[in-house]
């Protein structure tokens, strides 16, 4: 800890020409005392550390349900499983739903690519 102090005040002059904080100084001072004394270590192994598991999948998480849209996400989903489909555009006002369409489109697709969509 006194060696990151040390540090820090050297950084703050060089850089700042700035003193440190009149806390962090206190704090320097009663750890040189012995005030506060040394704090043990914590060592973690590996196995004490949980995984990140990897996300399910790339897309973003669904926030809304798509209500009433089932014969377009059918639609969209049918001619994107087509061999002939290398893109497909959804068109209209703002608004009304096209990105929900697609997020809800490639979530049904997820089977399909193994490496996501």
């Amino acid at each position: 800890a006194l060696r990151q102090y040390d540090e820090c005040v050297r950084i703050l002059r060089a850089e700042l020409d700035a003193p440190p904080d009149a806390a962090t100084e206190a704090l320097a001072r009663a750890i040189r005392s012995g005030e506060i004394g040394a704090v043990e270590s914590l060592r973690l192994d590996a196995a004490m550390v949980a995984p990140h598991p990897a996300p399910a999948t790339n897309l973003p998480a669904r926030m809304n349900r798509l209500i009433g849209r089932a014969a377009h996400l059918d639609a969209v989903v049918a001619r994107l499983r087509r061999p002939d489909t290398r893109l497909l555009t959804l068109t209209g006002p703002g608004g009304v739903g096209k990105t929900s369409l697609g997020m809800a489109a490639a979530g049904e697709l997820l089977p399909d690519f193994a490496d996501g969509v």
